[in-house]
């Protein structure tokens, strides 16, 4: 459309996707002969949010009055200081003996303040999410302890009971038409007092456990009694309180750990500011903030900025987090576009807010603030694939488990037909489930799953299975390369190794590496 490449924003959420993208436009670049534009690529602005921030406050280092020699420190330098600042207030408290910092640690500490210590550094690094940290902070109290808050933990809790108390009732009528008379009479007498329970002092009455198996059980029942017997003994530990009053008393008792817990995170983050600010250290959290605080309060700044761009296209948007989303908005003027798929959401454990693109999407999807435009299908995977993925996810992902209807404009629909013309094959692609028994204790889980594993690799190499190469565009035959096989945890790579190497397969293993730091880590 003519619009320059110095001119667009495209933004996504690692280095690496970043280069892809430029990578693939420099190809479309090179087939439509837009030399001039070519040449303007590496400098244009397809980069993270990082990057993006990074170069922001780099440029307006004099209106922030910082250097523009700002560095990024290691992970691991600022985690060591952190627990180091982080041990020096625990020692000052233990000095003067206050009561709140006291019975917190009597109170939530066996052998040691480790665990104590690691949760509260945990939860300032969810702190450090929020755009008013300090704001956060002063006003938890007063805005979390009132009556309408109590009384909404209250009733969410109440609602959990209600949804388990279904589940159990759902195990226990399973069970019950599996059952013969004798049985079947223990189970009723034992679950009367529960099925019709509907207030905190009924639900009290869940039985203790399941009446004990004598005759009269159909075999088959043996695994719902398991998952029932489960399923109560979670239920008790949940009704543990006396009474509503008990669970209320229970909320407002936690106000002095919670106080101190802000108390000693307060002291932390003023301290580890200090601590950055004499070192010039920064972390890319820091940069996002100043670069908001930027745009927000130089209006002159903000201008030029969100002048500059008559685009902003923001890829993965369902893992945009808080900060990222206010940042934007300063420098927005209704031009941007968002791609997303809430199904995707893979960084909630950094406080992405998935609920920002569900919110835009139901909105947009009403004509409300923006449009819509579904990109349903799937160019990615066999329509096997394709139906056994919509087969699992339409019956389990809804507004509350997933975050989306998923039969309401999220299930994929299959677009590629390649393989359904050039790509075609007689193979079965349709998802295979496997089992194996516990009891048998001649070979561990994962050694089993490694054997099923290497054996079907074996078989599709000596089968002459067929794959469609990309690169190509041909149909193939198999090759080792082509197979992946990804793990959780690198402990069980010697595993694989051993039985890839027992079976005479080659393997070759890739593994993360991070700097992780000690006490006797020195910066020199």
């Amino acid at each position: 459309k003519g619009i320059n490449p110095w001119n667009i924003l495209a933004i996504t959420f690692t280095n690496k996707a970043a280069l892809e993208m430029k990578e693939r436009i420099r190809k479309k670049l090179k087939e439509n002969k837009m030399y001039d534009e070519l040449d303007l690529l590496d400098s244009s602005y397809i980069t993270t949010f990082d990057a993006f921030s990074l170069a922001l406050v780099k440029k307006y280092a004099d209106t922030l009055h910082l250097s523009k020699n700002i560095n990024i420190a290691e992970s691991s330098v600022l985690d060591l200081a952190k627990k180091e600042i982080l041990d020096t207030i625990f020692l000052e408290y233990y000095d003067t003996k206050q009561e709140n910092f006291c019975n917190l640690i009597a109170n939530f500490c066996l052998k040691d303040d480790t665990n104590i210590k690691k949760r509260i550094l945990d939860l300032n690094n969810v702190l450090d999410l929020k755009l008013d940290k300090k704001e956060f902070i002063d006003n938890y109290i007063a805005d979390y302890y009132t009556d309408e808050v109590i009384e909404k933990i209250l009733n969410d809790y109440l609602k959990l009971l209600k949804k388990k108390q279904k589940n159990i009732i759902n195990l226990y009528e399973i069970i019950r038409s599996l059952t013969s008379s004798k049985y079947l009479e223990q189970l009723e007498a034992t679950f009367k007092n529960f099925l019709e329970a509907n207030s905190y002092d009924q639900y009290k009455k869940v039985p203790e456990k399941l009446p004990r198996v004598r005759t009269g059980v159909d075999i088959t029942s043996k695994e719902y009694r398991d998952q029932l017997n489960k399923a109560i003994k979670e239920f008790k530990e949940l009704v543990k309180y006396k009474d509503i009053d008990d669970i209320k008393f229970t909320l407002i008792k936690t106000k002095e750990y919670i106080s101190i817990i802000l108390e000693i995170i307060d002291k932390l983050d003023q301290r580890f500011t200090i601590y950055k600010k004499n070192n010039n250290y920064y972390t890319f959290m820091d940069i996002e903030k100043l670069a908001i605080t930027l745009v927000k309060d130089n209006l002159e700044v903000r201008s030029e900025v969100k002048n500059s761009f008559k685009e902003i296209l923001i890829d993965e948007y369902q893992d945009t987090n808080d900060i990222q989303e206010s940042f934007i908005s300063y420098i927005a003027k209704d031009n941007i576009y968002m791609v997303g798929d809430i199904k995707q959401s893979i960084y909630r454990f950094r406080n992405a807010n998935p609920s920002i693109f569900k919110d835009k999407y139901d909105n947009y999807k009403k004509g409300v603030g923006g449009r819509v435009i579904d990109l349903a299908k799937n160019f990615r995977s066999r329509k096997e694939v394709i139906e056994d993925i919509n087969t699992f996810f339409s019956h389990i992902m809804d507004d509350y488990l997933g975050g989306a209807s998923y039969n309401e404009g999220h299930a994929m629909i299959f677009g590629n037909t390649t393989y359904e013309e050039k790509a075609k094959v007689d193979n079965n692609n349709y998802l295979e489930i496997y089992t194996y028994l516990d009891k048998d204790k001649e070979y561990s889980k994962l050694e089993k799953e490694s054997f099923i594993i290497a054996n079907d690799i074996k078989e599709k190499i000596s089968s002459d299975y067929l794959v469609y190469d990309k690169d190509l565009d041909i149909l193939r035959q198999i090759e080792y390369r082509d197979f992946v096989i990804l793990l959780d945890r690198a402990t069980d790579f010697v595993v694989y190794k051993q039985i890839f190497e027992y079976l005479h397969l080659p393997i070759t293993l890739y593994e993360d590496e991070k700097t992780s730091g000690s006490t006797d880590l020195a910066l020199l």
